[in-house]
C-alpha cells in the first residue's frame, strides 16, 4: 500500500482543476492512503467542484503558518515548502510525494527527504525554449536546477507538462529516465454543454466574438491585445467583440484600466473581471469565434488550449514554443509570426474578411489529454 500526498499552495486555474483531476483518480485506488494538503482558499474555491467523501482520502487545510504568499522569494518559498513536505511526510507516514509546481520546491526538497521518498512533481516552464532570451544568472539556475532534478534520487518522475520532446532531450542531456510527459488535461469544463449568452451581453448573432480568458499579466500579452485595437481604424472593428473574463492582475492593473477606457470608445469590449464558474466559462466558450491567447511566454503550455478544443473553437496562438508547437501538431488555430501589435491587427484584419474552414484533429487531442491519462502519468 502506499500513501500520497498531494500539495499545492496555491488554487488559483488549473491548480485546482489539477487537484480535482488528482482527487477523482485517488477515488479509484482504495487500496492506496491519500491525504491533500491545501491552503485555507480550498473551503472556498472547492464548492465549484464535487468531491465525494472516501475513507481513504483526506483533505488537510494547511495551518497559516505553513501557507507560503505568492510575492515569496524564491529561495526562501524553496525552504518553507519544502519544511512543510518534511512535516506532513513524518506526520502521516507518506511514500509519495505529488507537488503541483514543483520547481517551488527547489533546491531544498532533497535535503528536507529520506531518498526511500518517492517525489513526482510537474514543471510547467520549461527553460529550453527561452533559453536564447534569458541572462547568465537565469540560464545557470536553470540549469542547476535540472541537473538537481536528475540527480538526487528522491525525484522519481519529473512530468514535462504538454511537451514530449523536452522530456525526451532532457533524458538525454543527463543520462536519465525520470523526465516523462504528461499531458495538459482537458475535463473541467466537461459535463457543462454551454450555451450562448450573446444575448445576454448584448451581442449580435453576426458579429465574430474573440475571447481572451483566464487570469490577465505582463505575461499573456492583455495591454498588447489591447494597443493593437487602439491602434486599428474603427472600420477594421466594425462587426467585431472583444471579452476579456478573468481576473486582472496588480502588474497590468493601472495601464489595462487606461487602454480599455481608450479602446472601449471605439470598438465593443466586454469585461468580465474576477473568477468565474466553470459553468460561465464554458458559457463563454460556447458563444465565441476563436480565443485570442498571443502569449508572451514560450516555454509552458496552457489549459484554456485545451478547453478551446472541447468547444471547438479555433485558438489564435503565437508560433514559437511550447503552445505553438501544440497548435501546430493538432492543426487547431492561427499562428502568428510573433507576439506584436502588428501581429496581432494581421490576424484580426483577415479574420475580418474570411471565416477559414479548420480541420481540426478534436477527437485525437481530446483522447490524448484525457483526465485518465493524466492521472496514469502521476500515479503510476
Amino acid at each position: 500500500m502506499k500513501t500520497y500526498l498531494i500539495h499545492s499552495q496555491t488554487i488559483g486555474g488549473h491548480q485546482l482543476e489539477y487537484l480535482h483531476h488528482l482527487y477523482l483518480g485517488a477515488l479509484e485506488r482504495p487500496s492506496d492512503r491519500f491525504f491533500f494538503a491545501v491552503p485555507s482558499r480550498f473551503t472556498i474555491d472547492s464548492a465549484k467542484l464535487e468531491w465525494p467523501e472516501a475513507e481513504h482520502i483526506q483533505i488537510l487545510v494547511m495551518n497559516p503558518e505553513d501557507e507560503v504568499p505568492s510575492d515569496c522569494g524564491l529561495l526562501s518559498k524553496g525552504w518553507r515548502n519544502s519544511k512543510t513536505i518534511r512535516k506532513y511526510v513524518r506526520q502521516y507516514h507518506v511514500t509519495d510525494v505529488v507537488v503541483i509546481t514543483l520547481m517551488e520546491y527547489l533546491p531544498f526538497l532533497p535535503l528536507f527527504l529520506h531518498r526511500r521518498v518517492r517525489v513526482c512533481g510537474i514543471i510547467y516552464r520549461i527553460y529550453l525554449y527561452e533559453w536564447q532570451h534569458e541572462s547568465r544568472l537565469m540560464r545557470w539556475q536553470d540549469a542547476f536546477k535540472y541537473f538537481l532534478l536528475s540527480r538526487f534520487r528522491v525525484f522519481h518522475r519529473v512530468l514535462m507538462c504538454n511537451d514530449s520532446v523536452s522530456a525526451h532531450y532532457l533524458n538525454r542531456l543527463f543520462h536519465t529516465t525520470k523526465f516523462r510527459y504528461m499531458p495538459d488535461p482537458v475535463g473541467a469544463l466537461q459535463g457543462y454543454a454551454g450555451r450562448s449568452i450573446r444575448e445576454e451581453l448584448g451581442i449580435s448573432q453576426s458579429d465574430k466574438v474573440f475571447l481572451h480568458p483566464g487570469s490577465m499579466n505582463c505575461y499573456k500579452n492583455t495591454l498588447g491585445i489591447l494597443r493593437a485595437l487602439y491602434s486599428m481604424d474603427r472600420s477594421d472593428l466594425q462587426n467585431m467583440v472583444f471579452i476579456f473574463a478573468g481576473q486582472v492582475k496588480k502588474d497590468i492593473k493601472e495601464d489595462f484600466e487606461f487602454l480599455y477606457k481608450k479602446v472601449n470608445t471605439k470598438v465593443h469590449l466586454v469585461l468580465l473581471e474576477g473568477y468565474l464558474p466553470f459553468e460561465k466559462m464554458a458559457d463563454l466558450f460556447e458563444t465565441c469565434d476563436y480565443v485570442l491567447i498571443p502569449y508572451l511566454a514560450k516555454g509552458q503550455s496552457s489549459g484554456i488550449v485545451g478547453h478551446a478544443v472541447y468547444y471547438g473553437k479555433p485558438v489564435i496562438v503565437v508560433g514559437k514554443g511550447v503552445i505553438g508547437k501544440i497548435v501546430r501538431k493538432w492543426r487547431l488555430g492561427h499562428l502568428l509570426r510573433d507576439s506584436s501589435e502588428g501581429s496581432i491587427c494581421w490576424i484580426l484584419r483577415y479574420l475580418m474578411n474570411n471565416t477559414p474552414e479548420y480541420s481540426m484533429k478534436r477527437e485525437d487531442y481530446l483522447t490524448g489529454h484525457s483526465i485518465e491519462k493524466f492521472n496514469h502519468a502521476i500515479y503510476e
